[in-house]
């Protein structure tokens, strides 16, 4: 089975989450540590996959200085169907953060999101997490009126997660592969006839196998979690209208104050430009938006990402982390 490139070990656990430090061939830099937060949607090791070079994310960050490690929210069973948008966003990732500072040290940590992962860390931000120094949010929806293809598919006359949750308290990942394949019924003869075009590139075939195969590796959910998703996030933008409440707590996001970098696609269907860009209207903190011509998977493992997004952000999280620790220093 396909998986991370890069070594790593086991630090912390909750449930099905593990939090996993990648071994780092270079000195530990003074950089604050980086803690990646994949969607639950689809697998983490998205952070590690190699690009032609051989190259990666994780090893990117490495590069720049930081301690790189991973949420990894691995398969909930039926004892763990109670987890909902409030575990996944506010108390694992408070545990991973936990184990982040136990076993580097430090106290600050700066959250890098994909996706909905990118949203559960601004969740995080608002609620006021402590600890966090920054937060990168790549591909992630804000304002869920600006869902695009995911309307349709979220619309409430079309999807009743509560009557799929009586059969399945924890619904299986090909049940959602079918639903989010179901979006463009055409889309897989246009992609394997694009491949069959190209079949005789070694290079391109190797990466097709590898964004095919992690697409398909699909991962169970909580009926809760995916309640929580549809009804407050999709079909009631209670992020946006300030109606989402966490431990009898409102989370707004002008409550936010650490610096954010929002890393957008342009061709991003599943995660519209315009959901994103609303971050800057909402965020009581300083927002830098930073728009790659791409799509949703091609920002963050396409050819052009090492050069483009991957160094971006290792500067940008490099740059924060300094201006972090000079606030700290005069603070002190």
């Amino acid at each position: 089975m396909a998986g991370f490139t890069t070594k790593n070990n086991v630090i912390g656990k909750r449930g099905p989450m593990t939090v996993r430090v990648f071994d780092n061939p270079n000195e530990r830099g003074p950089q604050a540590p980086v803690l990646l937060i994949p969607s639950i949607i689809n697998r983490a090791y998205i952070f590690d996959m190699p690009s032609d070079n051989g190259e990666t994310l994780v090893g990117a960050l490495q590069s720049a200085g930081h301690s790189v490690y991973v949420i990894d929210w691995g398969e909930p069973r039926r004892l763990d169907a109670g987890l909902d948008l409030e575990s996944y966003s506010v108390k694992l990732i408070k545990v991973a953060m936990d184990a982040v500072q136990r076993d580097s040290g430090a106290t600050k940590i700066q959250l890098f999101g994909y996706c909905l992962g990118g949203t559960f860390a601004l969740i995080a931000g608002a609620y006021r997490l402590p600890g966090i120094a920054s937060i990168v949010a790549l591909t992630t929806p804000v304002d869920f009126s600006h869902a695009g293809e995911l309307n349709r598919l979220t619309a409430p006359e079309k999807l009743s997660v509560r009557d799929l949750m009586t059969g399945f308290p924890v619904i299986p990942g090909p049940m959602l592969w079918t639903a989010f394949q179901s979006l463009d019924p055409l889309g897989l003869t246009k992609k394997f006839r694009g491949f069959l075009s190209r079949c005789r590139d070694k290079k391109f075939v190797k990466r097709f196998v590898q964004l095919e195969t992690w697409l398909s590796d699909s991962v169970d959910m909580t009926g809760k979690v995916i309640l929580d998703i549809v009804e407050k996030l999709y079909q009631r933008n209670a992020l946006i209208n300030g109606q989402l409440r966490m431990r009898g707590k409102t989370i707004q996001l002008e409550q936010g104050s650490v610096p954010v970098l929002n890393l957008i696609a342009s061709k991003d269907h599943l995660v519209p430009a315009k959901s994103s860009l609303a971050l800057k209207d909402y965020w009581g903190g300083p927002v830098e938006d930073k728009i790659f011509h791409g799509g949703h998977l091609g920002i963050a493992v396409g050819s052009k990402a090492p050069e483009n997004m991957w160094s971006y952000a290792a500067e940008w999280l490099s740059q924060t982390s300094s201006k972090s620790q000079e606030r700290t220093t005069c603070h002190v």
